[in-house]
């Protein structure tokens, strides 16, 4: 396993807890990361590796653009809920 391995499990993780948070929370941890602040999320990860995962949370946010909805109450017409 290289080190761009571990940073990347490392980080991994943390990525898809953030996401679970929903769509408002990841874009507020993207401003504070982009502002240079330490969140208590991200404490424990590199320079290097708090900027891989500024960037693979706005890879994954630039999909949704200005449309973010992800809302737990909403059902899914097609599912009869």
């Amino acid at each position: 396993m290289t080190t761009g391995d571990m940073s990347n499990s490392k980080t991994e993780g943390l990525i898809e807890a953030i996401c679970n948070l929903g769509c408002q929370q990841v874009r507020q941890v993207i401003s504070e990361l982009e502002q240079g602040r330490t969140l208590p999320e991200v404490k424990s990860l590199s320079i290097g590796e708090q900027k891989q995962l500024l960037q693979e949370l706005k890879s994954i946010m630039s999909v949704y653009g200005g449309n973010c909805r992800i809302d737990e109450s909403y059902s899914d017409p097609r599912s009869g809920e």
